[in-house]
Formats: C-alpha cells, sequence, structure tokens
C-alpha cells in the first residue's frame, strides 16, 4: 500500500524541489490544489449557509 504513492510522490516532489523548468508553477498549484480545495469548499458552504443572505433565514 506504501509503493505506489511513493513512486508516484517522491520523483516528482524530487524534481519539483530540485530542477528549474518551464511550466513549475503550474505543476506546483496542480499539487497544492487537492490540499486548498476542501477549506474552500467547506468556507463557501458555511457563507452561503450563515452569511448576509444564507439559506437558513435572515
Amino acid at each position: 500500500m506504501l509503493g505506489l504513492p511513493l513512486l508516484l510522490g517522491v520523483p516528482p516532489a524530487w524534481l519539483l524541489a530540485r530542477v528549474p523548468f518551464p511550466g513549475k508553477a503550474f505543476v506546483r498549484s496542480l499539487v497544492l490544489l487537492p490540499m486548498a480545495l476542501p477549506p474552500t469548499v467547506g468556507g463557501v458552504a458555511l457563507l452561503l449557509a450563515f452569511g448576509h443572505r444564507e439559506l437558513l433565514g435572515p
């Protein structure tokens, strides 16, 4: 179970950390997106539920 993430994660991480290449910022943003998306979705859901024009009442 540990082998597949190691094979798929360590080489790209090493490349992102050590090797300059065109499109590095785009690849880095794709790698960071799964970590940033859940809090963003949670924040939008809370804003819709309890914000200025909330779904749960005025």
